[in-house]
């Protein structure tokens, strides 16, 4: 078999792995005996903030690696470090102090807009370079699903339509929340091909 060919077949076996493994974890959410499931103290959750750390953390070790691609990989972990606050949201607001948690996320979009203004020689071309990537579609089919489809898909006027007289809050949260983690899942894989993808243009090209 083409050696490329069973690399993309293996990343897609891990990948199905990992969706599996976290599907079954939200189900052991959805075990838990409590009036509000899929709580800020869930495994879905949990996974939603490790996977935005990984993703963040992949990204940033690109960008160090590879000077080539060191303003796009600060702008995509930049992105993702962004949303990790966020979802840190009520932990800084309690533990901290209110509206902590925008006063960081604006810090670090000033930084990566620094960051990014300083690397940015080469960097319309990387992109141009980057959108023909698997890494693309995956990182836009995540955007996509964590910031579009599931906020309106976890509408609350949606739901209480489905369910009629029977709406049950712990039914829209495990919809809403597993689709931001399936999102944040794909961007996930996005960061791991773009490691994968700049090595392999490394190999090709030699030390960019």
């Amino acid at each position: 078999m083409n050696p490329a060919i069973r690399n993309i077949i293996l990343r897609i076996l891990i990948y199905a792995v990992l969706l599996l493994l976290v599907s079954q974890l939200i189900y052991v959410d959805a075990l838990e005996v409590t009036k509000q499931k899929f709580k800020e103290e869930s495994w879905t959750e949990y996974l939603q903030v490790i996977t935005l750390f990984l993703t963040a953390l992949i990204f940033y070790i690109s960008a160090h690696k590879w000077l080539k691609f060191r303003g796009l990989g600060i702008l995509l972990g930049g992105a993702a470090t962004i949303a990790f606050i966020r979802e840190l949201d009520v932990y800084l607001d309690t533990y901290v102090f209110d509206g902590v948690w925008q006063t960081l996320a604006l810090v670090a979009a000033i930084s990566i807009m620094w960051m990014t203004y300083k690397w940015r020689k080469g960097l319309m071309e990387v992109i141009q370079y980057f959108i023909g990537t698997r890494s693309f579609g995956l990182c836009l089919g995540g955007f996509l699903t964590v910031f579009v489809f599931s906020r309106m898909f976890g509408r609350q006027i949606f739901w209480r339509a489905v369910m009629e007289e029977g709406y049950i809050r712990s039914v829209k949260n495990a919809a809403e929340e597993g689709l931001e983690l399936l999102g944040y899942l794909l961007i996930f894989m996005s960061a791991i091909e773009f490691f994968i993808t700049i090595r392999e243009f490394h190999e090709r090209s030699g030390p960019v």
